[in-house]
């Protein structure tokens, strides 16, 4: 796998991840989900692990971002502590 299409894979599973979080936290009200959607890509990482509510620890976020990087092998370690 090419650095390229590694950040594009882990890009693409973070877009779903936020689409679906948009899709929970907004159940009732469809109307809002894109407005939600559009507002999680868009925030900080850092603002994700604040606001997560202890579901993606510190540790998590930076294996993310190294993943994202195209540092696997450090990301991985890191998101599996």
């Amino acid at each position: 796998m090419h650095k390229r299409e590694g950040i594009q894979f882990f890009g693409k599973i973070m877009i779903r991840y936020a689409e679906k979080t948009a899709k929970d936290v907004t159940k009732g009200h469809e109307e809002q989900q894109g407005m939600m959607s559009a507002m999680i890509r868009e925030m900080p990482f850092q603002a994700i692990v604040a606001s997560g509510e202890g579901m993606i620890s510190e540790s998590m976020m930076e294996g993310i971002l190294d993943l994202l990087n195209g540092r696997y092998l450090r990301g991985i370690k890191k998101l599996l502590r």
